[in-house]
Parts: C-alpha cells; structure tokens; sequence
C-alpha cells in the first residue's frame, strides 16, 4: 500500500482537506473523534483556556516537565490540531468563540448537558444563524432520557454498561480497566457519525445534529451478553476464558514476566497440540465439551508446555499447527515490533516540550489521500492567527482581548 503516514509539512491535505471543525471536546472521547479528523485534512480548531484546561493537560504520563504541554496523554489525543485559548466564562471570550464556531463546518461538545445552550453556543442558537451546521455531542448516555445530565468519565459509561461485571475474574469483584475503554471506543462510533453528518450537509446543504452516547457505544460491544441476559440467560466475569472452547488464556512462558496468548478453538488443533506436546490421548480432554468441564486440566498441559519455550518460539510452533497464538507484548515491544514498523503506525515526531516521541497513526490506510499525523498543539499556540484568520478580528482587537485576558 503506498502513501503511508508521515510528519505533516505544512498545512493539511488529506481526504477531509477543506473542512473546519470548531472543537470544543475535551479529555478522552470528543478529542480523539475529531483527532481521526484532524490526521486525515480537516483543519480542527481546539478551544481551550488556560484558566480552565482540558483536564488531559494535566494527565500524566509527562515528559518535559509537568507543564500543559507536558502530557504524553493530551499529545497523543490531539494530534493535527491547532489550539486557540479563549475564555469562556467571558462573555467576550464567548463572542469570539461563537465567531469561530459559526465560521466552521462542524462544532463537537462533550461539556456537561446545557452548558453550551447557557452560553449561547448551543445548537438551537447556532443553528438558527448556520442552518448549514453540523453539531456534535458526546457524553455519557445522550442528551436525552432520564440520564440525560449524568456527568462522568469513561469508566463511568463501563460501569453502567455493564463492561466491569463482565470484567475479571470467576468469584471475584467487577472490574475496570486501567483504561478507560468508554473513552477508546465511544471515539470510533463518533467519527464514523461525525463522517455521515458531513456527507449528509453535503448532499442536502442542511445542518444535523447528532448525539453520541459513550453508553451506547459500549453496548454496541456488548451486545452479545446483554440478549443473553434478556433471553435469562445470566453472564458472569470468567477471567480469560471462553465459555465455548478450551483452552483460551494467556499461559507463562521462558523468561521473566514472558507470556503467550493461545487460543485451542476445535478439537483438531487440540490433537495437533496433544502430539506435539506429547500428551496421551484423554475422553475427558479430547472434546470441547469435555475440556470446558475440566479447563484447569486443559490450561495446565498447556502451560507446562509454554513454560519451557519463549514466547515468540511458543507463538511459532503454536501457528504452525495451525493454533492461533501470539506473544504477549509490552509498550517497548510494541513499539519496535517489525509489523508495526512496516506499516508506519508510531512515526517520531519531535514535540517543542517533550522531545522526540512516536505518535499513533490512524489505523487505516487511505491509497489516494493517507492520513497525516501532526504535532499536538501547545496550550493557545494559534489563538493569534486563527483569530485573525477564521474569526476576522483584527490586530487591535485581539491585542485588545489579551490585554484584557480574554485570550490565554
């Protein structure tokens, strides 16, 4: 495949060329839709205020310093866009912001539910004015219904989804993942809305809006248990196990903290294990009914066989068998993995604060138009010329809202 991404030069040409997006999302699930945005074209102005920052300015890891421009998870949230420092608890911040906002093609929010509405941002007030408009909201679980004002984080859209009842292991508590999955997938479901709103605005001429639930988002995932639950058939956390094969988890492998992910799905593969291993043909292990009724039986040969091999020759001789296995990476490993490599998916770009870091690339590739992964920006770091620019102030002006802390 050829146009792989690379370090932007210059200004944005990719598929979404063209299109402005005023973006006033922050932490996880709005910046990380409109980041898709930003690395393929689309010029995303990011509004934010020093005296307010988005809250992943403040998440650590940081590298530099603990400054706002420090934050390896803010840099690898925002990549592509360009930020301007606006303060919007003034109402002249909030003229310049609505100037901007009615200057672009799309506005996202994900602030608390009648935030914007109070402030004259909304999307009646906008729409009124831009008929054309498209408007994006995501939060926890819609703008509309009972848990319409319900504030939270991702992990809160994991727990009310029911992700960390079905999380962990047998006989033990739910759990949440250290990440918060509401703010990975809720992004994936919002740029694909955020994609069909702005092919409908193109086709008809007339402004959408659309409202993306992190909760929604999370059932789409977990479809499957919620029927079951629906049909009485009630769920339960089981660890790394499948309740359709066996065996299914991660066993140990030569080596400290060395592991591997196996999978032993039909009893073909069981066979060709049980060879290779050495192990007697067993009635009780020779089916998947019968290795679901006796897994740790099952996990155990397979990890007294792991055990003695590392994980890259477990994965090897597992995949040749025609076992699907892999070894279990961490960050330094995923990072220099050939494959990875190959496809360009971490470019280094060299961050003013931070230094040299990889950054994500878009996990497709576009032949014609590849997606292009930019610097993050630095806190306010285009106020001054998308003002100029995108709102039409002039330079009395804007020396004028800075003096008077509009602009920070």
């Amino acid at each position: 495949m050829t146009g792989a991404p690379h370090a932007r030069a210059g200004e944005a040409d990719g598929p979404l060329a063209g299109v402005r997006v005023c973006d006033f999302s922050w932490v996880g699930a709005g910046p990380r839709a409109t980041k898709e945005l930003a690395d393929h074209g689309a010029e995303v102005l990011k509004i934010e205020s020093a005296r307010r920052p988005d809250p992943s300015r403040r998440t650590p890891p940081f590298v530099g310093g603990n400054g706002p421009d420090s934050s390896v998870f803010f840099v690898m949230s925002n990549t592509s866009k360009k930020s301007v420092a606006v303060d919007l608890s003034d109402p002249r911040g909030v003229a310049v912001a609505r100037r901007i906002a009615l200057a672009s093609d799309m506005v996202v929010e994900n602030f608390g539910a009648g935030f914007l509405d109070r402030i004259g941002l909304g999307w009646q007030a906008l729409s009124e004015e831009r008929p054309d408009l498209v408007m994006v909201s995501i939060s926890i679980a819609g703008r509309t219904g009972p848990l319409a004002g319900f504030r939270g984080y991702g992990n809160s859209a994991a727990a009310t989804s029911g992700q960390a009842f079905l999380t962990g292991f047998p006989g033990g508590p739910p759990h949440l993942t250290n990440y918060a999955f509401g703010d990975v997938a809720t992004p994936l479901f919002g740029a694909i809305a955020m994609m069909g709103a702005l092919e409908f605005r193109r086709r008809t001429g007339r402004g959408i809006y659309v409202d993306v639930s992190q909760l929604e988002s999370m059932m789409q995932l977990l479809s499957p248990a919620a029927l079951a639950e629906a049909a009485g058939l009630p769920q339960k956390a089981i660890g790394n196990r499948e309740t359709w094969c066996a065996p299914n988890g991660v066993f140990p492998c030569l080596g400290e903290d060395a592991w591997v992910a196996v999978t032993i799905a039909t009893d073909q593969q069981w066979t060709a294990f049980r060879d290779v291993a050495g192990i007697a043909a067993a009635p009780d292990l020779d089916t998947v009914e019968g290795r679901l009724a006796h897994v740790e039986a099952a996990e155990a040969f397979v990890a007294d066989w792991t055990a003695a091999r590392t994980p890259d020759a477990a994965a090897r001789a597992l995949l040749d068998l025609g076992i699907p296995a892999a070894p279990v990476q961490d960050g330094r490993q995923v990072s220099e993995d050939a494959q990875l490599a190959h496809r360009r998916i971490a470019e280094r770009l060299d961050h003013p604060v931070i230094g040299p870091i990889r950054h994500v690339a878009p996990a497709f590739k576009l032949s014609r138009t590849p997606g292009t992964v930019g610097l993050a920006p630095m806190l306010g770091q285009h106020t001054g010329d998308v003002l100029r620019q995108v709102a039409g102030l002039s330079d009395a002006e804007i020396a004028e809202l800075m003096s008077a802390e509009v602009l920070q």
